[in-house]
């Protein structure tokens, strides 16, 4: 069989996705390493990590960027750096000279840019500490029932370059996977729950990964395009390379995402002859910050895209829709679907536990409408707090499995007037353990809003989590989400409403938990027999290994 490297730019511990094709692709025979970076991001070691079947190989991210976008993001500070190292060139002159040289010209470069960018910053300082003092004197008591959470934070755009990491990711959080279920990704609770949760259930082991600060911080900003085409040009072209530098030869170079696909590009030049298979988890120029950058930005990467996408032998993407318009874009040579759906041995046996009543004391009688993932911008939070005030829903609880920036809002919320012991949130969970936290749900609440295409176009992992477990879902009344939820040969298999249409989404959310008991367990029949005969990684994975197996044979 063929030798097969993996690029993906995250420390890929909790990637379902990249994971699951390696597994696929090392049973069915073939030499499988992912090239992934240390989960932090300012690491310089990189590590070796060996799976069933498949290694992991973490590739640091060069250092040189960070000096750089220090120089041009805080130019004053490159005195912290400069001064030691003009200390060290004292101490052991005259072989210092070259650091003291270095020290000198650094100093003398920050200067100009020091005077330029000093009013913006100390502007941009006084706005923020207004913006927090406005928040921090806002009470949950002085908000009105339907409780609105407040605006995102910087890091929740997967482009905001904001913070002191090399990947522009907030150094407290978990490096989620573009399309991975951030409810299966681990992370703590933090030192003071919410007033309604209670302790967690036997046996949940909580990781020392760091939650978000509780304090409110700035509202989101845009990357402007030079930062955006600075974390390209230092962190993401810099770390593909040194990827490729590390693969070695292959047979086919697998690129995850567009940053991954940038080492797969690399690694084909250095080892001629390879193949390149490109893995669009979603369209990159439309998600996050990528979607906020001026048109000649982003017309500007399309053609890297379209000429990359050119070079590849095969496009494989996560629904029919994103193949669609990948395809209408760049014309690829062949596309294949593989839905990110989990394998059946991952489905929750009947006698899983009811682990969310266990966690939060919510009686028996009174159902739980779940949102499990990320909590940021767009995800439906809202919607989903506001609707359990709607009139019929005064007994179920909306419970919120997961981690992110928002996390302190929700608490907040949680503790506040707004549904009164009946908002509960919970830190996310191991992966291999929410299956059974899914499972203790009445239904699975994902309206996802309209705010980019990606959104439009998505089938979130929750969605298949939920079927695996027997739980109906209320999703966003999109096309993807449409054709899974009420076109299945076994649905419907819960209900789809217009995302922003709150009185809609409790109708939909009653119309499930209000069912007699023998239809609620019809439902839930139905979601596992979608699940195990459609909607499950066997199936879908199969595509991928018949893709290989025709490379090899045409090789």
């Amino acid at each position: 069989m063929s030798r097969v490297v993996m690029f993906v730019f995250n420390d890929c511990r909790t990637d379902s996705r990249v994971l699951r094709e390696a597994g696929s692709l090392a049973a069915a025979g073939h030499d499988v390493t992912i090239i992934a970076r240390p989960t932090d991001a300012a690491s310089t070691v990189g590590e070796r990590e060996e799976h069933d079947g498949f290694a992991i190989v973490r590739v640091p991210i060069p250092p040189g960027h960070r000096l750089f976008r220090l120089w041009l993001r805080y130019p004053w500070r490159i005195t912290n750096w400069a001064i030691p190292r003009a200390r060290r060139g004292f101490g052991r002159m005259p072989g210092g000279l070259a650091d003291l040289g270095i020290a000198a010209l650094a100093i003398l470069a920050s200067a100009p840019l020091s005077v330029v960018r000093g009013p913006f910053y100390l502007r941009a300082r006084y706005r923020n500490r207004t913006a927090a003092e406005h928040s921090a004197s806002s009470s949950p008591a002085a908000e009105s029932p339907a409780t609105k959470l407040p605006t995102p934070t910087a890091d929740e755009s997967p482009g905001a370059i904001d913070s002191p990491t090399a990947d522009g990711s907030p150094a407290w959080s978990p490096t989620p996977a573009p399309d991975d279920s951030p409810g299966a990704i681990e992370a703590p609770a933090t030192a003071t729950e919410a007033s309604p949760i209670g302790a967690p259930s036997p046996g949940v082991e909580r990781t020392a990964m760091a939650e978000p600060p509780t304090a409110r911080r700035a509202p989101w900003r845009r990357p402007s395009p030079v930062e955006w085409l600075v974390r390209w040009r230092w962190v993401i072209t810099a770390w593909a390379r040194s990827a490729a530098a590390a693969a070695g030869p292959a047979d086919v170079y697998h690129g995850h995402d567009l940053t991954g696909l940038a080492a797969a590009i690399a690694a084909a030049q250095i080892h001629a002859g390879a193949r390149i298979v490109y893995d669009s988890h979603e369209i990159y120029l439309e998600s996050g910050a990528n979607a906020d950058q001026p048109a000649w930005l982003r017309r500007l990467m399309v053609r890297l895209e379209r000429r990359w996408i050119g070079a590849c032998v095969a496009l494989v993407t996560v629904n029919d829709s994103l193949a669609e318009e990948l395809g209408r874009r760049y014309q690829p040579v062949l596309t294949i679907v593989v839905h990110n759906c989990p394998p059946r041995s991952e489905a929750p046996t009947a006698d899983t536990g009811d682990l969310i009543r266990a966690a939060t004391g919510i009686p028996p009688d009174q159902p739980i409408a779940l949102y499990h993932g990320a909590f940021s911008r767009h995800r439906g939070l809202e919607q989903l707090a506001e609707a359990v005030n709607e009139p019929g829903l005064e007994r179920v609880h909306a419970v919120f499995l997961g981690y992110g920036g928002m996390r302190a809002d929700l608490d907040a919320l949680a503790a506040g007037p707004t549904a009164p012991g009946r908002i509960h949130v919970l830190s996310a969970v191991p992966p291999d353990e929410l299956g059974r936290w899914v499972a203790s749900a009445d239904v699975g609440v994902m309206v996802i809003q309209p705010s980019t295409l990606n959104h439009r176009m998505s089938t979130p992992n929750k969605l298949f989590e939920c079927l695996a477990a027997g739980i109906p879902v209320v999703a966003s009344d999109f096309p993807e989400m449409r054709r899974i939820v009420c076109g299945d040969p076994a649905g419907p298999l819960g209900r789809v409403v217009r995302p922003d249409d709150v009185p809609g989404l409790a109708a939909a959310i009653r119309s499930i938990v209000t069912a007699s008991p023998a239809d609620r367990a019809a439902l839930r029949d139905r979601c596992r027999q979608a699940a195990s005969e459609r909607w499950n990684w066997e199936t879908e994975s199969a595509r991928l290994v018949r893709l290989y197996a025709g490379l090899v044979e045409s090789s």
